[in-house]
């Protein structure tokens, strides 16, 4: 069987982090998101894959390749336009003549695929979708009734009141379909599954199923579900396996790293590939410092997530910040509660973002700036 990652999306949640990337490459412990997808694939025993591109598609066509150095085949389907979630498939696995696996580019999984095909076969089912039991209210998330038999009966795509939740087995964005299936999908059309063929499935009355699975999962759709990703990888779960060596408890680094005598390493605390702490420096707990990033003199670190090739300058506080490739933060900053920065920006010495500022790439903040509560959109003034 052929897996189809949907990893077309622009992320929009998450801008400005994905401003320059597609959503399935943001960074987790530096290691883009796609990449423990297709690793999981791969241990289900998955080796061909087809990947449904549109935002940005060169950033991940050059990081994977064909797939033959990781023992994979990977073949890409471009989309001139977006063809929705379902359209998106259609357009990749028309003409491949099989069932596929679909799993969106934005998940976090651990799920015994098997048994779940084995489901799938026996039910002799045109589309089974997987379902996941939530606890908390499942807002945002599609949810599904079975019947005894385990056959959808009702589908509701994030239900807005209270009385609209039947069920608390939530779509997890993992499909399996077959041809005849893709064949009810319109050829380059924008269709959704959630909002299209599930509703066609339904009224036409054909075989559509719900597997109930267990394991962890979570999709990275908002900021806050990005840090919780890394939080409770440091925890140990997530199925996560952070990259590096311990070389403390609670402390994780990769090779080339550089941490002067004075600076301060606080649990828990990732140290990408060659990064370095100045004198003085602290980070932790609840960081991650991307490879080739900086921090100065006496700059401090906490519950933040740097991509690569930051530079914090001396004395600069970051607190609850997220930092995308790339950025100079000059001395003496403070940015807390919630900052978010797009990558290649420069914040001048003495400035103060917090409560939620968020700013686009490349752009120049003097000194002396205060933000609070803003967003800084689009490309700067030249």
């Amino acid at each position: 069987m052929i897996a189809v990652v949907m990893a077309g999306g622009q992320g929009m949640r998450l801008h400005p982090l994905t401003c320059l990337q597609p959503k399935p490459m943001l960074p987790i412990f530096g290691r883009p998101l796609l990449l423990s997808i297709l690793e999981k694939l791969k241990e289900h025993g998955f080796r061909r894959l087809v990947m449904a591109l549109h935002y940005h598609p060169g950033a991940i066509m050059d990081y994977f390749g064909d797939g033959a150095d990781r023992g994979l085949q990977i073949s890409y389907a471009l989309e001139d336009k977006p063809l929705g979630t379902a359209g998106s498939v259609r357009h990749a696995a028309s003409d491949l003549g099989e069932a596929v696996l679909v799993v969106s580019g934005d998940l976090l999984f651990s799920f015994d695929f098997g048994s779940a095909l084995n489901f799938h076969r026996q039910k002799g089912a045109l589309v089974t979708v997987l379902l996941l039991p939530y606890h908390a209210e499942p807002w945002g998330l599609g949810i599904a009734a079975l019947d005894r038999d385990g056959r959808v009966l009702r589908y509701l795509e994030k239900p807005a009141l209270p009385q609209d939740i039947f069920s608390r087995l939530i779509n997890t964005g993992i499909y399996i379909l077959e041809p005849e299936a893709l064949n009810l999908i319109p050829p380059a059309t924008f269709f959704d599954f959630s909002r299209d063929l599930f509703p066609l499935l339904l009224k036409k009355a054909l075989p559509f199923f719900g597997y109930v699975t267990e394991g962890y999962w979570s999709d990275l759709g908002t900021m806050d579900l990005y840090r919780q990703a890394h939080e409770l990888a440091f925890t140990g779960k997530g199925g996560i396996l952070i990259p590096g060596e311990e070389i403390a408890s609670g402390v994780w680094a990769e090779e080339g790293i550089k941490i002067a005598p004075g600076a301060v390493l606080r649990p828990p605390l990732f140290l990408g590939a060659r990064s370095c702490l100045e004198d003085g420096a602290a980070a932790g707990p609840a960081v991650v410092i991307g490879a080739g990033t900086v921090l100065g003199r006496g700059a401090s670190v906490v519950r933040s997530i740097l991509g690569q090739d930051n530079r914090i300058g001396e004395k600069t506080v970051l607190a609850d910040a997220l930092l995308a490739d790339a950025n100079i933060i000059e001395g003496h900053c403070c940015l807390r509660d919630g900052v978010v920065l797009g990558g290649y920006c420069r914040v001048s010495a003495h400035s103060t973002l917090q409560r939620n500022v968020k700013v686009w790439p490349r752009h120049h903040l003097p000194s002396h700036s205060f933000l609070e509560g803003i967003v800084l959109e689009g490309e700067p003034e030249r």
